[in-house]
């Protein structure tokens, strides 16, 4: 005579198996999280290479030149008449004293009297500065 026997799981087996998931699911949340800052990140790196690429076309072409921010795009004019407009999708300008601000490069390509300032630009988790330092023109993400 064969006896049946029914296998099932014990308590402590799904306590282990439900520790593996709830691991997991901490791993992939906090990754998905990092992603969204991460594009954030980028964005404000472009937004600094749009200001030394500015910086240096007013060098190269010998002319004054200026960035122009808005609360959601970017704008970079030349005096020989080059423009380029780009919309911010992750960030936002957030200034508290106005809505736009301009950034006035001379022809060697250093910020004017007004020039050198500070941005700040506001995400979704975190805000960032960038820093447009006198004299030098270096762009400085802060």
């Amino acid at each position: 005579m064969i006896l049946l026997t029914k296998r099932a799981y014990s308590l402590l087996e799904l306590v282990v198996v439900v520790a593996i998931i709830m691991i997991i699911l901490s791993i992939s949340m906090n990754s998905i999280s990092s992603v969204a800052g991460l594009d954030e990140k980028m964005e404000v790196k472009k937004i600094r290479n749009y200001i030394i690429s500015a910086r240096d076309m007013a060098r190269t072409n010998s002319s004054p030149s200026k960035v122009c921010f808005s609360e959601d795009n970017i704008k970079i004019e030349l005096e020989s008449g080059y423009k380029f407009e780009k919309k911010f999708v992750h960030l936002r300008y957030d200034d508290v004293n106005s809505n736009r601000y301009i950034i006035k490069f001379t022809r060697r390509g250093i910020p004017s009297y007004e020039g050198a300032c500070s941005l700040f630009f506001k995400g979704r988790r975190k805000s960032y500065k960038i820093v447009v330092l006198p004299v030098s023109g270096r762009v400085e993400i802060r």
